[in-house]
């Protein structure tokens, strides 16, 4: 019987460890995504048929200021594309657990942008969502703090 208690206490104490780290996270909806693949791939190859490409940063809104996501969207021409309904799912490289859902305003043509208050420095990891009229766009892009990586899709 202390054999089956003391493995419960190290169970419960690994689970509680397992929980606690941030750095550790779960694919959400890992099975339906793996049922969804081949519709992923479809919306794959639509992305890069349109041509568009999207670069962001994570900006200073100065001293004191909180930081805020910047997407450029660009159209096959390489001109800014306006007029699109942007949404993003942006994490923490270093935090996964930690996925922050953007809806993206438009400012100047092509630029979409929004607050991102918990942007701590270093690398994020953003997927790009972007619809304008029957146009889907997705994109997965690496941003950083000060910093702009470009990704077709």
């Amino acid at each position: 019987a202390s054999v089956f208690i003391a493995n419960a206490a190290v169970m419960a104490w690994v689970m509680t460890i397992a929980h606690a780290d941030h750095s550790f996270s779960v694919e959400e909806d890992y099975y339906a995504k793996a049922l969804a693949w081949d519709a992923t791939a479809r919306q794959r190859e639509a992305s890069a048929a349109l041509g568009w490409a999207a670069q962001g940063a994570i900006e200073s809104a100065g001293p004191g200021g909180e930081r805020r996501l910047v997407v450029h969207l660009s159209d096959a021409s390489l001109q800014p594309l306006g007029g699109a309904s942007v949404i993003v799912r942006a994490f923490h490289r270093a935090y996964p657990s930690g996925v922050q859902t953007l809806a993206l305003a438009e400012g100047d043509p092509g630029e979409y942008a929004c607050p991102m208050p918990e942007a701590r420095t270093g690398v994020w990891c953003v997927t790009v969502d972007a619809v304008r009229g029957e146009d889907r766009f997705g994109a997965d892009i690496l941003v950083g703090a000060g910093t702009t990586t470009e990704s077709g899709n």
